[in-house]
């Protein structure tokens, strides 16, 4: 078998598995890439093989970040099955759900949300 046999039938998208957390110019990385398309299955294979979840492009974004701000429900839900931390903050202290542009993939990224204690929802008001 010859090193020609071991890449025969491999797309980009293999290589990109293949050589893992390779970044652009950009920071970003095939993972960025694949949830800012919504490329779900693509997702699936980069975190398969060993995508970094957590990476981050230069300006801070995760992958989810990049499929909140998409709109790619299936992409958000599946970082999210993946373990995708929805804490984390971007270069503009903005987390997943604050690029979130539609109010179905913010409604997603609620619920993963830790309870800070703050909440006020169940005070009640008195004179």
């Amino acid at each position: 078998m010859t090193s020609d046999d071991l890449y025969a039938g491999m797309t980009a998208l293999h290589h990109a598995a293949k050589r893992g957390n390779e970044e652009d110019d950009f920071g970003l990385t095939p993972l960025h890439w694949a949830a800012y398309g919504g490329h779900t299955g693509c997702v699936w294979l980069l975190l398969d093989k060993g995508a970094d979840i957590y990476a981050r492009a230069k300006n801070g974004d995760t992958a989810l970040h990049k499929a909140a701000w998409r709109g790619n429900k299936a992409t958000v839900q599946h970082l999210l099955e993946w373990g995708a931390d929805v804490t984390v903050k971007n270069d503009e202290s903005k987390i997943p759900m604050d690029l979130a542009r539609e109010t179905e993939i913010a409604a997603m990224l609620q619920p993963e949300m830790p309870d800070d204690g703050d909440s006020d929802d169940d005070a009640e008001l008195s004179d």
